[in-house]
């Protein structure tokens, strides 16, 4: 059975293609994107619950005499909801629309068109399905595409489309003025945590941001299929745009998914687990998925914002009392695979108490990055070290997962890995299995 390469995708069927076919037929859509029991989920749609996601309005943050409250408001958001959406936000009518109109022209191009610039072997960037790991795994109803906009000089022109025309400025003046944006909250949301803004800021210095733009085609079997699957952001922040007015994001909260209706104009912005970890738990980096419409296309771009490239990330020491101490290690980097909420694996990180001193799991013992380019980034990470043991106490799932530690060490020399039990505040995961079930778990890479 194949399987994608560390930081690839294996092919599959173009989602808008099958969409024309199966559409206009009786045949039922194909088994790998029928998903049932997720799909059957249960959703809360009441108005004035999916509404209540907060608000904020960048133009209180910066005016003076309501600055505090509205400070304040966001840290709340971030605490509560890990998801908010931003009004006033500064960013230029012209330049979304611009942004808007050529997203849509790209995906109404013709399937040659969009294949030249399809992804290649190793490479998220491009278009076409990412994070297809296995040829069993369940499929998204959507296609993708992918780049890296930040450092400029990072940026493969490659899989920049000359058409539309006016794409690659479009793109470029867009990108720019998010990434003020994104600055801008950085820095009230370390005037929230109480820690200097401008060393903050210096963590994510160069403005490290890529991309992904997302068609979901309409499904004759909605109520089936999943757009996009649940998964956490692993960036510090991801501003989320409608490119038209079909809604589809849903959010996981206190348990159950809660459908957000986006407003005209604004951008949804939520908290990626790198900076939950940064906040050392204050904010929450929360679970999230789209849904597709029976008879409407749905278009968005969310822009990921990452830490820079060498980064130590760990809890600010600000926020950790006592002098709890932790160490660097290599964050393993498999594309999607370190999402914390992902079917497989990889919540890295578990707040450090502010009462309380604990162990941390020694450097020796971390994995290897193995992941696209083999650029690593170096997490603190405090872990409750519950080592597994197989000997007196052995049990199925502990074999199993033994085998399943031999077969990675067999199929993966570089992979070092210890199994760990990671907990976090209120999910526990294993990190043992590197691939999930199925479904992108992150949305692009670190």
């Amino acid at each position: 059975m194949a399987h994608a390469e560390a930081g690839g995708s294996l092919a599959v069927p173009n989602v808008q293609a099958l969409a024309e076919t199966y559409n206009r037929s009786d045949e039922q859509i194909p088994g790998r994107y029928i998903r049932d029991e997720e799909a059957a989920e249960e959703v809360i749609v009441d108005h004035d619950i999916s509404s209540a996601i907060p608000i904020i309005d960048v133009n209180k943050l910066l005016d003076p005499q309501s600055s505090k409250e509205e400070c304040a408001k966001l840290g709340s958001a971030c605490k509560h909801w890990g998801f908010f959406q931003v009004i006033n936000h500064g960013v230029p009518n012209e330049v979304i629309c611009n942004f808007r109109n050529d997203i849509t022209e790209f995906f109404k191009q013709p399937l040659e068109a969009k294949m030249a610039y399809s992804m290649i072997p190793g490479n998220l960037q491009g278009y076409g399905q990412h994070f297809v790991v296995s040829e069993n795994q369940k499929l998204d109803w959507a296609d993708l595409f992918g780049l890296v906009l930040r450092p400029i000089d990072s940026r493969d022109m490659r899989f920049w489309p000359s058409h539309p025309p006016s794409f690659r400025n479009s793109v470029d003046r867009y990108s720019s003025e998010a990434a003020k944006l994104v600055s801008c909250l950085l820095k009230f949301l370390a005037v929230d945590m109480g820690v200097e803004p401008e060393s903050f800021l210096e963590i994510f210095r160069g403005q490290p941001q890529s991309m992904r733009m997302t068609y979901y085609p309409p499904c004759k079997q909605a109520s089936k299929v999943v757009g996009l699957s649940p998964h956490t952001d692993r960036m510090g922040l991801t501003l989320l745009l409608q490119a038209n007015d079909v809604q589809g994001l849903q959010i996981r909260k206190d348990g159950k998914w809660v459908a957000i209706n986006a407003l005209d104009g604004a951008f949804i912005v939520n908290v990626g687990d790198t900076l939950e970890i940064l906040s050392n738990g204050r904010y929450k980096s929360i679970e999230h998925r789209a849904m597709v419409h029976p008879t409407r296309e749905r278009m968005s771009a969310a822009l990921f914002h990452a830490v820079y490239l060498d980064a130590t990330v760990g809890p600010l020491p600000e926020l950790v009392k006592n002098d709890a101490q932790h160490q660097d290690f290599p964050k393993t980097e498999l594309g999607k695979l370190s999402g914390k909420t992902s079917t497989a694996s990889s919540a890295w990180w578990n707040p450090v108490s502010p009462e309380k001193k604990q162990d941390f799991l020694p450097v020796d013992s971390s994995w290897r990055s193995i992941a696209k380019h083999g650029v690593r980034r170096r997490i603190g990470v405090p872990l409750d070290e519950e080592r597994d043991s197989i000997g007196d106490h052995a049990s199925f799932a502990h074999v199993m997962r033994a085998l399943c530690l031999l077969l990675l060490l067999l199929a993966g020399p570089g992979l070092q890995r210890e199994r760990q039990r990671l907990h976090t505040d209120t999910r526990m995961f294993m990190c043992d299995l590197p691939l999930p079930a199925y479904g992108p778990a992150l949305p692009f890479w670190d």
